[in-house]
């Protein structure tokens, strides 16, 4: 295949660089990410979210299973709120998968 080079540099990464740029802008816009990596607050969680959290506070060693036969939900369901909540820094994991305990932060 090949390729124009400008300044030792292919076109189509000049063009793949500026296009990552505007997608990168552009979700910021949607999503409100500003790039503050620093959490969620409190007010953005969900009443699912806020649940997880509870039952995690008072049962630390609780499995997704658990919660989701608790509260209602599919497993899938809880794995992606416990993502959520960890990327947002309110959740996080000690210790290994079976053995380990949430800490709620």
């Amino acid at each position: 295949m090949l390729y124009a080079t400008i300044r030792n540099k292919r076109i189509g990464d000049r063009i793949g660089e500026k296009i990552g740029d505007r997608v990168g802008e552009k979700v910021g816009e949607n999503t409100g990410y500003n790039g503050d990596n620093s959490g969620a607050s409190i007010a953005s969680i969900t009443e699912n979210q806020e649940k997880i959290l509870e039952i995690m506070r008072y049962k630390p060693t609780v499995s997704a299973y658990e919660i989701g036969e608790k509260i209602g939900l599919s497993l899938r369901n809880v794995e992606m709120n416990i993502r959520k909540l960890k990327a947002a820094g309110l959740l996080a994991r000690k210790g290994a998968a079976r053995g380990g305990y949430w800490v709620v932060l």
